[in-house]
């Protein structure tokens, strides 16, 4: 499958390819709870062997199911705020959590649900 993908992109086989899965969360942080979103994007997928957890990422759905529309803490500057690894992501579930249930009650940025997205990582 990945090779067919390769050839579509045009993407020699052997390349230096880095390849994302996003893994977004049933739960969202709204009025400052943590609780299960019935409309969230359904994360019942899950990576395949050869992917790297780089960390969770909050987003705010303001379109809903539709799918996140920015990350605060990098269209906010929040990371400067927050302790985030080189991947400007949080290092726990349990960190994404709180930052989301901080912003939502700070009104610091865009309106929530925030949502809470794993990122994950494969290739060089």
């Amino acid at each position: 499958m990945l090779q067919r993908a390769l050839n579509r992109t045009r993407i020699p086989a052997g390349a230096d390819v880095r390849r994302f899965f996003y893994e977004a969360h049933q739960e969202a942080v709204l009025d400052g709870q943590w609780r299960n979103v019935s409309d969230m994007p359904s994360g019942a997928a899950r990576p395949t062997p050869g992917f790297v957890l780089r960390g969770y990422d909050v987003v705010c759905f303001t379109s809903g199911p539709a799918g996140p529309d920015c990350s605060p803490l990098s269209c906010n500057s929040e990371a400067k705020r927050f302790d985030v690894n080189k991947h400007c992501l949080l290092a726990t579930l349990e960190q994404a959590i709180e930052f989301a249930k901080r912003i939502d009650l700070d009104g610091c940025c865009e309106p929530g649900p925030y949502g809470i997205m794993s990122v994950w990582e494969t290739g060089s």
